[in-house]
This record gives C-alpha cells, structure tokens and sequence, in this order.
C-alpha cells in the first residue's frame, strides 16, 4: 500500500501585503503546506488564517519557532523588523527566507552572515525581480547576437509621496535607497556580474542622506553600467540592456519591448507572471528546491550576495570611488 509523500511544513512570519502575494504561489504548490502562521495584528492573522486555511496562528513569532518548529521558514516582517526577527529564526537551522533587504546596513547583515553560519542555516533574500521570466527572454536574444555590453537603470523615487504614507516613518525614509531603491541596484549588478569598480556622486536638496544619485560600475565582464535615480523628479523605473545590434527595454519593469534594424516587438511575458505577482512563483521555486538540497539556482540571492548588493547602495548613497575585491 502506497502513502502519499510528507509534505514540506512552511512557517509565515508576518502576514502583510507581501506575505499575501508569497502565500498565493505556496497554496498553489502540492508539495508544501502552511502550517503557521505569526502576526502582531490579532485581527489580522485570524482574518490571514481564515483566508489561507492556515491551522496554527501566533501573535508572537517566537511561539511559533518554539511551539509548531517548521521545515522552511518566510521572513516576511517590515524593514524595521527584519534584522532582529531574523537574528532569532536563523538560530533554528532551519532554511530562511527573508524579504528584501534583510537589514538597513551592510553591517547588521554581516551579523546575520555569522549567525547563519554559526546555525548551519541556508537563507537567501527575496529579491524577485530576479525572477522576472521576460529578463530572461531578452538576455537570450541578446546573447545570440553576441556579449551584452552594457546596462543603464533609472530608478526616480516618490520621496515625497512615501513621507506622506503613514506605513513608513522616518527611520524608513532615511533608508529608502536600501529599503526600496535596493531592487535596481541589485539588478544592475546582477545582470553585469562581479563588479570591479564603482564610481558614484551624491548630491541633497531635500533628503539628509541625499537625494540625487549618478553612478558609473565597471563589471568584471567588460559590461559598464550606469544608475541615476533623481528623488524628486516624476516618472518610473526604467533598465535598458544594450546588446551588439539589440536592445531591450523595460520601462515599467513589468513589461519589456526589443529593438533590432528589423523593427520593434514585445518581450512576451511568462504565464506565471500573470497569473502570480512577478518573479514570486520561480523564486518560491527556486528556494524550496534550495531549501530540499535539491541544488542552487543562480538567480537566487543568499545573504553573501545581498551583502554585495547592499555595499553597492551604500557606495552609491554616499557618493564614493570604491573598488570591490
């Protein structure tokens, strides 16, 4: 008599808006189950837990670790949060995944580096644009026609639309490259590869740790990148990716267009980009199978790489010639 096989027990820590679009490509899986869930909010982890047919509710994580301990478990806490909860569930050994960024400082993630070693703990960070199947798309093209040669991000900010917002406070705001920002950066040195050199500017008008970027990265590869991203000025993300005779553009990052001699067309989108918010079911796969032993897909991003990625939003914000080693 054959049984059905064990599933992977999953623990939520936090149950906001990001829990929801991660807890909407893991009830779509067979091989996993949310067990529990954590959430200072009583009224809203009963209504997470109704929702999401999710049978252990806790209102302190802590009890959650101790009390229903998981195989895998979702960092999913806000910024502000995020370093210390994460100190704590990396003391489990259990395999983490924390959202971006998993602290406000290249510093407070060295220690979350050293912990996690101390516990044996694989962890990664969630940075789904990673994921984005349409990057992915272009790149082959672009390969086919020979190196990628270059990429250029503008990435403007609604500083003053985000001041406004009472979800975030002050401590949010003096961070927000790191917080927000941080998802093109990692980007552009995702798609260069090892940097070598990084050789920026900063300039404030309004904002105390400036407001106005402009950085020029040499890869390793031979690939120059260039960032700006001009807080007060309106419009949205943007990343070009400039090929021998292609480019390919993003702009919103959502959606994509290449450009040869032959004209203009759409990068098609992955159907599960449509069906799940972007990047979130590849990534969910991607660290379950990481989490399972199951082997380590390049795009994603343990807490060694989102290091790097932070380093370079810290040489980028203070306005700094720095070599990485």
């Amino acid at each position: 008599m054959s049984t059905s096989p064990k599933l992977f027990t999953i623990g939520l820590i936090g149950a906001g808006a990001i829990a929801e679009k991660h807890m909407e490509v893991l009830a779509a899986l067979d091989t996993v189950k949310v067990v529990a869930v954590a959430n200072r909010d009583k009224e809203r982890l009963k209504f997470f837990q109704e929702k999401y047919k999710i049978p252990h509710g806790f209102t302190d994580y802590q009890e959650l670790i101790k009390d229903k301990p998981c195989d895998a478990y979702f960092v999913l806490v806000n910024t502000r949060n995020m370093f210390s909860v994460g100190k704590e569930v990396l003391t489990t050994g259990m395999p983490t995944l924390l959202e971006k960024p998993p602290s406000f400082s290249s510093k407070e993630t060295k220690e979350l580096i050293r912990i996690a070693h101390a516990h044996q703990t694989r962890a990664v960070v969630g940075f789904n644009r990673r994921f984005y199947g349409h990057f992915y798309t272009a790149l082959k093209e672009i390969e086919k026609k020979g190196p990628l040669l270059g990429i250029t991000i503008e990435a403007p900010e609604r500083i003053l639309q985000v001041r406004e917002n009472k979800k975030f406070d002050e401590r949010d705001t003096e961070h927000w490259m790191m917080l927000n920002g941080s998802h093109c950066i990692d980007l552009l040195r995702f798609f260069g590869g090892k940097i070598e050199e990084v050789y920026a500017h900063s300039v404030s008008f309004k904002e105390k740790y400036g407001d106005n970027f402009s950085a020029t990265i040499r890869f390793a590869s031979g690939v120059l990148g260039t960032y700006s991203s001009h807080w007060n000025s309106p419009g949205g993300w943007r990343i070009v990716l400039s090929g021998i005779g292609i480019t390919a553009i993003f702009s919103p990052l959502e959606e994509g267009i290449m450009l040869t001699s032959e004209g203009s067309k759409k990068i098609p989108i992955d159907e599960v980009d449509v069906t799940y918010k972007q990047g979130m079911y590849a990534q969910a796969k991607a660290f379950l199978d990481f989490a399972q032993g199951r082997g380590h897909d390049a795009r994603l991003a343990t807490l060694a790489d989102a290091l790097i990625t932070q380093e370079l939003v810290e040489s980028i914000q203070s306005g700094s010639l720095r070599k990485f080693s």
